[in-house]
């Protein structure tokens, strides 16, 4: 009911969606959570991937936790196997399997097997802001966003508050 009421107030003639880093990574649970919410209207939902390369996307989440004092141990420490095992295994949130995260071969070809409607860009697409805006926009069928601030950057990461933590990361 949370989930179906953020769309409450959006009108039929208007497309609408939401986004998270998790549905690529924990596919088979958002899919069924997709089923039960969109039952046979699921053929209608169309996907659109951002992919980062995964070691640099492993850093930034890794580095996200640190700086925010979420992540007590070094970054070689962090991405063994074992570690996020472990993790895993104590209920830590997924956002810590820092390796699995980036491991897009079968989460691709999942979303590729269900979904007819899958648009897939690299990161380094985003270096492009109106190439990827036109192309989202073909794809979702929609006008372009012609008054659209491409320039304005969103969710900027900064260096950590600690001048300390550089020198125990690793």
């Amino acid at each position: 009911d949370e989930y179906v009421s953020l769309f409450k107030n959006v009108p039929d003639d208007c497309l609408a969606g939401e986004a998270s880093t998790q549905y690529l990574y924990d596919y088979e649970n958002v899919y069924n959570n997709m089923l039960k919410f969109y039952g046979a209207e699921t053929d209608k939902v169309k996907i659109i991937a951002i992919l980062r390369n995964p070691v640099e996307r492993a850093w930034s989440n890794y580095s996200m936790h640190r700086n925010s004092g979420l992540e007590p141990l070094g970054f070689m420490e962090a991405i063994q196997p074992q570690t996020i095992r472990a993790r895993m295994e104590d209920d830590w949130p997924v956002g810590y399997d820092y390796l699995g995260f980036g491991d897009y071969c079968q989460q691709v070809l999942f979303w590729k097997k269900h979904f007819k409607d899958i648009k897939i860009y690299l990161y380094e697409d985003l270096d492009d802001p109106e190439g990827v805006v036109n192309s989202l926009s073909a794809f979702l069928n929609v006008p372009a966003f012609l008054d659209m601030d491409l320039n304005k950057k969103f969710n900027v990461s900064g260096a950590p508050k600690n001048r300390d933590v550089p020198k125990v990361l690793i």
